[in-house]
């Protein structure tokens, strides 16, 4: 659990957010007044009126960032849609990585997304881009002048 989730409760999140879980959308809910605080030249009312006019209905954490995942930001916290849309389904922050079980970080359905450990996440990596060979884990080894194999075993080659 992130500290920006430690942060936001669930009860919080399903209060700001309305999350579609089959398409894996989440979009902005009208908010009250009591979220907002007053300036020196604006009530709090008139605040919210602005915002819900402005976002209200609008998606949510839909910022793409240099992985591909969708996040955003809830009261100046790092939020991803992912983790957000898995919290609200399940009541409750997930406690390790999710996993994107297709492997594309913008598909955010509710069916597409698993709570699981960092080293299985890692197993359902896509092949790299610097991949040449188009078989994931073999390689040319250039001083031996042989194709290698390997594979990574609790933190060792093999």
């Amino acid at each position: 659990m992130t500290k920006a989730e430690l942060f936001i409760p669930v009860n919080v999140l399903t209060r700001l957010l309305d999350a579609d879980i089959e398409t894996g959308e989440l979009r902005w809910k009208p908010r009250s007044s009591d979220l907002f605080a007053a300036s020196k030249t604006r009530t709090a009312e008139h605040i919210c009126n602005n915002w819900n006019s402005r976002y209200a209905g609008h998606l949510a954490l839909n910022y793409e960032d240099k992985f591909g995942h969708l996040c955003g930001r809830i009261f100046s916290r790092l939020i991803y849609a992912h983790r957000a849309i898995f919290a609200i389904a399940h009541r409750d922050w997930p406690r390790q990585s999710i996993d994107h079980i297709n492997g594309i970080p913008t598909d955010n359905r509710l069916c597409n997304l698993r709570d699981v450990s960092h080293k299985i996440n890692l197993r359902n990596q896509s092949m790299s881009s610097t991949n040449t060979t188009g078989i994931t884990g073999v390689y040319w080894n250039k001083n031996r002048s042989k194709w290698v194999a390997a594979i990574g075993v609790n933190g060792r080659s093999v």
